[in-house]
């Protein structure tokens, strides 16, 4: 008898936060990205503010400047459409964990050359795509991002998503050893339908001793 789904399966099972998560995270990635890419001297020169990538050779800072905007509209695109959404939102909460200490880190010395002004009254341009930003605020909306990104790295469901009406998957299959990891097939359905018991897979250790045949003494 199959057990009932739990209150965050069946919540999960309606499509709403997937989509809210994908809406909101998509949205606000094409968004910085875009912001970005339109000026990207001066968010080359923002990253050198930070002295956390190296500058030589000096275009791998420039492809830096080029390439992270790129990837952030691609990453919010696909969220928004919703077709490779687990791959979007894996490299968007590995951005927002690389983005983390480099804010916090900025601001601590800031704070320190303004004299030791409150930390939450520190401001400054984070090269985020918003301009100048309050470090508290800027740290509470990467804090709801990565929550965003990791309700769609979970998410099972595909309801609402472009890649439910290519591929027809309405939810992703949990894996079990009954059924294939790729699709999702239950191998020991066609036994149960008729009543019969799933068949044993013999032992590995077991066919490999027959095989070899009894041993000499």
């Amino acid at each position: 008898m199959n057990e009932r789904p739990s209150l965050l399966r069946r919540l999960d099972q309606t499509g709403v936060p997937l989509l809210i998560a994908r809406l909101a995270v998509g949205g606000m990635f094409l968004y910085l990205g875009f912001n970005k890419f339109q000026d990207p001297i001066l968010f080359l020169k923002i990253l050198r503010e930070y002295n956390i990538l190296p500058e030589e050779p000096h275009y791998f800072l420039n492809a830096v400047a080029i390439v992270l905007p790129c990837l952030e509209m691609v990453c919010g695109l696909a969220l928004l459409l919703g077709v490779s959404i687990r791959g979007a939102a894996c490299t968007i909460a590995g951005m927002l964990v690389f983005f983390f200490p480099a804010l916090i880190s900025q601001a601590l010395k800031i704070q320190e050359v303004k004299g030791g002004i409150p930390f939450c009254d520190v401001s400054f341009d984070c090269g985020c795509g918003t301009g100048v930003v309050f470090i508290c605020s800027k740290l509470v909306e990467n804090t709801l991002l990565m929550i965003g990104a990791i309700i769609a790295l979970i998410s099972r469901s595909r309801l609402y998503c472009l890649s439910s009406l290519l591929m027809g998957e309405r939810f992703l299959p949990p894996w079990t050893p009954q059924t294939c990891p790729r699709c999702g097939h239950d191998w020991t359905a066609p036994e149960r339908e008729q009543g019969a018991e799933p068949i044993e897979q013999p032992d590995v250790k077991e066919v490999a001793l027959s095989a070899r045949g009894p041993s000499s003494t």
